[in-house]
């Protein structure tokens, strides 16, 4: 794993909110994530904030019961 890749596990880990550019990345991110848990020795983990940018702002416009107002 790479040390940047490290650093973004990690900080997710620690309850970070990682935001990536596409969903993409941020299914390549959870895998990382859960793979790393995995090789931990943990059996069970809270699910990371790992988000595109798209389905994150998603998620705020409808708990903010905006999303009529998404484009």
């Amino acid at each position: 794993m790479t040390p940047y890749l490290q650093k973004i596990i990690s900080a997710a880990a620690d309850g970070a909110l990682v935001l990536t550019s596409n969903k993409r990345l941020s299914r390549h991110l959870q895998t990382a994530f859960d793979r790393q848990m995995l090789a931990d020795g943990r059996a069970a983990w809270k699910t990371p904030q790992i988000y595109s940018f798209d389905g994150w702002m998603g998620r705020m416009f409808a708990e903010l019961e905006l999303d009529w107002r998404l484009l």
